[in-house]
């Protein structure tokens, strides 16, 4: 289901030093879908001057609608005969003296979606596990969570490398929120999963289990584990999963047709997406990275689980004449960290390790970028692939990735890496490709991000499914 339209009444008069960034933030909202209405209350300055010509450069002029007053009017009938024009379900008022954050259009929208559901009698509810986990460098932030959620209390024990969640507490929230819808969405032999998907809640609600794994990431596909695994699957009433390669796995696993909700993993698109093409200057710049030249950027563990060091081998090993003035970055952490720091140092700047980043520092390593590769050897349903999708990028990963057909093959928007050991052939391929083919493969990634992956789209679909 698409979003509320939103109406910007954009109200100025003589503001000629401050409206230009102020109707450039209200152009350059991530909010996918609305209208800039400009009142102009008859400026005797050149304020309409500015304002043409920010529309004659702005890329997103055509969803300003220019309604100037025919006399002087004040903020307060100036408001109420723009309105008149609005085509919105939203109105949102700007001043031509203010700066709009990019996400403003799209935090008013979800207050009045979050009201609509409550009126409707839908509650979500999450409960979490734990705030971080080892080797996770997602940020808890609850000011800019807008869903009502619990941090459990509970025990993190880790064992061989393996971080567990024991949160005993979950039954008796359980019990209090008593859903009738439970999604369990963790590793299926997490304590507190099996704890939860125990049926011992009145009334019963339809428990379903968010199933990202395939046959091609699974570790244990024989003996006691597999047999465990397949026992545990068999006790849900049905599984969301994020892809086909996934949905075929639980159906698998369950040894029955049980229903099964597609869902991918959603990210926020207009985060990630690029306001302009001259970001990519700007990101450059502020990485301290060259500002000619191919620039390709893998997003992961620097380990060869994710295929790092086989993927800086292969591009190293390319022949000058195919790699030309291209660079390799790597944004991340890990073991193979410092064999990868010897690479890059004898490389001549042909590859470049920029660290474990802030989100804002992945968006501008994405932003950078002409193309993006995960060389993954085991990924169920990598997220970094969708967030260089919505940054326009076309995308080259590896087939053991469980959505690369969704990603890459079913759009054409990059290339498949047919073995991760070996990742040359789709190197090569990237790099004959001409620019005009590259942006053509990024357009198509950016619309599939929209489409698909974002979490307002994806979050209604569930709703959607779940409640027809």
């Amino acid at each position: 289901m698409p979003r509320p339209k939103v109406s910007v009444i954009f109200l100025c008069y003589n503001q000629e030093r401050f409206v230009e960034a102020a109707l450039r933030s209200a152009l350059d909202q991530a909010y996918p879908d609305f209208e800039v209405i400009v009142a102009d209350d008859c400026s005797t300055d050149k304020t309409m001057e500015v304002i043409q010509s920010v529309l004659d450069q702005h890329a997103r002029a055509s969803v300003v609608r220019m309604m100037p007053a025919s006399a002087n009017l004040g903020i307060a009938q100036n408001w109420d005969r723009s309105t008149g024009y609005a085509q919105g379900e939203i109105l949102v008022c700007m001043a031509g003296d203010d700066v709009s954050r990019p996400d403003r259009l799209d935090k008013v929208a979800a207050v009045f979606e979050a009201e609509a559901a409550a009126q409707a009698g839908r509650r979500f509810h999450v409960l979490y596990c734990a705030k971080t986990e080892p080797g996770r460098h997602w940020p808890y932030e609850p000011a800019k969570m807008r869903h009502a959620h619990t941090v459990l209390r509970g025990f993190h024990p880790a064992f061989a490398g393996l971080h567990a969640h024991l949160n005993p507490g979950v039954l008796s929230e359980l019990n209090l929120l008593k859903p009738d819808t439970l999604l369990l969405a963790g590793a299926w032999n997490t304590p507190t999963m099996l704890i939860a998907g125990l049926n011992i809640y009145a009334p019963n609600p339809r428990r379903l289990f968010w199933s990202e794994g395939h046959a091609g990431s699974a570790l244990n596909k024989s003996g006691a584990i597999a047999w465990l695994r397949r026992r545990i699957y068999r006790t849900y009433d049905g599984f969301v999963v994020p892809n086909q390669a996934s949905l075929e796995w639980a159906r698998q696993q369950a040894g029955g047709p049980k229903p099964c909700f597609l869902i991918p993993n959603s990210i926020d698109v207009g985060f990630y997406a690029r306001k302009s093409p001259a970001v990519r200057l700007e990101a450059r710049r502020r990485l301290g990275l060259p500002e000619q030249g191919r620039v390709l950027v893998q997003v992961g563990l620097l380990a060869s689980a994710k295929g790092a060091p086989e993927l800086a081998r292969a591009f190293l090993g390319l022949p000058a004449d195919v790699r030309r003035d291209a660079m390799l970055t790597l944004v991340g952490a890990g073991p193979a960290e410092e064999e990868l720091r010897k690479a890059a140092a004898g490389s001549g700047g042909a590859l470049r390790l920029l660290g474990q980043l802030s989100p804002e520092g992945v968006r501008d390593a994405l932003w950078a970028a002409d193309a993006f590769v995960l060389n993954t050897r085991r990924d169920s349903n990598p997220l970094s692939a969708i967030e260089a999708a919505a940054a326009g990028l076309p995308v080259v990963m590896s087939a053991a990735a469980g959505n690369v057909r969704e990603v890459v093959e079913a759009p054409k928007a990059g290339f498949v890496i047919g073995d991760p050991s070996d990742p040359a052939a789709a190197l090569r391929a990237l790099l004959s490709a001409s620019d005009a083919q590259l942006a053509e493969m990024g357009t198509r990634a950016a619309e599939l991000a929209r489409s698909q992956f974002d979490a307002a789209v994806v979050a209604k679909s569930l709703i959607k499914q779940l409640y027809p």
